[in-house]
């Protein structure tokens, strides 16, 4: 481990502790709130993961049913934030932390300075209990009432039975919050993520696909890329490729390339790569199926509404599964890749939505 690590983990468990006692008591959630007076509320996540950032899509869209006369800002950590809610109306403002405080020390106290005394909320929401940046946010903010959504483990849910979605549980733990303030839940199911991709946007991804293919036909669309143990070797993806061309021969198979444009394939087939994130989600939406393993760019696919089969083999499925209603998770430990990819011929026939594959 090298010397930045060792300081990052050990601010980590520092901060963890001076922050553990911050929303642990529940006297701290508003006792009761006027959902009238709810004009400007501040959602903290500073956190710099694109899957993180996307996962918290769902709870703006529920703030924005509670309160749909409030604008939001957002305190948060690196870029992501910033092309993930550009078609969200109510987001007003977004604070950014730097992705690497120590290199910018300066613009990182400017951040929380910016937070702290540019405005004052009416409602600040720490988007994730097992944040300790977030819970000192929430607490930092000028606000007359926060909310702290629970850690899991402060929550009391025991580890076997932990199968709520990084996605679903702040909405849920937030509609109790404010159940308990005295405001009635929406008459709605639980929102999923959501990039709200404009029909401009589909336009371009439909045109980008057909440039890389040179065709209308459906097509089946590969992520290879993931961190540490999540990562599939080329070995393991190449037997999938042929299988899934073998399986789908009318179907056009591509492949999306994350920054640094490495590939864990070796064949040659059609490929795509842009640094723009909303470009690459527009691109994911005219695909039939995304087939990704766990990784800031799997949900990135399933927020742009694309049914995806994510590939899970040390990370729980239950809590982070591509979310969205198309989309399903496997544990490709127990499977083999012609069961794989028999999965991903079910997912292929599948209607919804008016489409038909």
């Amino acid at each position: 481990m090298n010397v930045k690590k060792r300081i990052n983990n050990t601010r980590r468990r520092v901060m963890d502790w001076i922050t553990r006692g911050i929303g642990a008591n529940t006297t701290q959630q508003p006792a009761s709130l006027d959902g009238e007076l709810i004009r400007r509320i501040l959602v903290c996540r500073p956190n710099h993961r694109l899957g993180n950032m996307l996962m918290i899509t769902p709870l703006i869209q529920d703030i924005a049913r509670y309160f749909p006369e409030a604008s939001v800002d957002l305190f948060v950590q690196g870029g992501a934030a910033v092309p993930i809610f550009r078609n969200y109306p109510q987001v007003s403002r977004i604070i950014q932390l730097p992705g690497r405080p120590f290199s910018h020390l300066l613009q990182y106290a400017g951040g929380w300075g910016s937070m702290r005394f540019k405005r004052k909320y009416d409602l600040v929401i720490n988007a994730y209990g097992g944040s300790s940046s977030g819970r000192l946010s929430t607490r930092f903010a000028r606000a007359r009432h926060r909310v702290f959504i629970e850690d899991r483990k402060t929550a009391g849910i025991p580890a076997e039975e932990d199968d709520r979605h990084m996605a679903k549980y702040p909405v849920e733990q937030f509609r109790i919050q404010m159940a308990k303030a005295g405001i009635l839940s929406p008459a709605s199911p639980l929102p999923f993520m959501n990039l709200l991709l404009d029909e401009q946007e589909i336009a371009a991804g439909h045109e980008a696909l057909r440039a890389v293919t040179g065709n209308d036909r459906p097509t089946i669309c590969l992520f290879t890329n993931a961190t540490g143990d999540k990562l599939y070797p080329a070995s393991w993806w190449s037997e999938i490729y042929h299988k899934l061309r073998a399986a789908q021969p009318g179907l056009n198979i591509v492949e999306v390339l994350p920054v640094g444009a490495s590939s864990q394939l070796t064949e040659d087939l059609p490929r795509y790569f842009d640094r723009d994130i909303r470009k690459v989600a527009a691109f994911f939406r005219n695909c039939a199926l995304v087939v990704a393993g766990d990784s800031g760019i799997m949900h990135l696919a399933s927020a742009a509404g694309v049914p995806v089969l994510g590939l899970f083999k040390t990370t729980s499925m239950r809590v982070y599964a591509p979310y969205n209603p198309e989309s399903r998770a496997i544990d490709t430990r127990s499977l083999t890749a012609d069961e794989i990819v028999a999965t991903t011929s079910d997912m292929l026939q599948f209607k919804n939505a008016g489409r038909v594959i």
